[in-house]
C-alpha cells in the first residue's frame, strides 16, 4: 500500500486523523503532529517539501505557486476561520474603510502565517 506523509495541526477537527481513527482507504498514513497550530510546518511546506499532504495558509500557497514551488492545492478546509474578520481599528484614527489605511501604520501578529500580510 502506498504511504503518504501528512502534517496537520492537533485540533478538534483533525484529532481523528491524527489518532488513526479515521483512515484514508488505499494509503498508509505517516502522520506528523506539529502541535495545536500548523504554522510550524508552513516554511517546510514551501521550501523542502517534506510532506505529501499538509495544511498551509492560502496566502502562503499563492505566494509559493507564484514563486514556482511545485505544490497543488486541495479544496479541503478543516478550519474555516478567517482572521480578517477580526480586524480592529482605533476609533481615533479616522479610518472609515480600507482606503483610510493609506499612509497609516498597520500591525500584524508575528509568525510565518502572517508574513504575507
Amino acid at each position: 500500500m502506498p504511504e503518504l506523509k501528512m502534517a496537520v495541526g492537533d485540533r478538534l477537527e483533525t484529532k481523528f486523523l491524527l489518532s488513526g481513527r479515521v483512515t484514508i482507504d488505499g494509503f498508509d498514513i505517516d502522520m506528523v503532529n506539529p502541535g495545536p497550530a500548523p504554522a510550524p510546518i508552513f516554511h517546510d511546506m514551501v521550501t523542502s517539501l517534506p510532506y505529501d499532504v499538509g495544511e498551509l495558509t492560502i496566502a502562503n500557497f499563492v505566494i509559493a505557486r507564484d514563486q514556482g514551488v511545485p505544490i497543488i492545492g486541495l479544496p479541503v478546509f478543516p478550519n474555516l476561520f478567517f482572521p480578517l474578520t477580526g480586524v480592529t481599528v482605533n476609533k481615533r484614527a479616522g479610518i472609515g474603510g480600507p482606503s483610510g489605511l493609506a499612509g497609516k501604520r498597520v500591525g500584524v501578529p508575528l509568525g510565518f502565517a502572517s508574513n504575507p500580510a
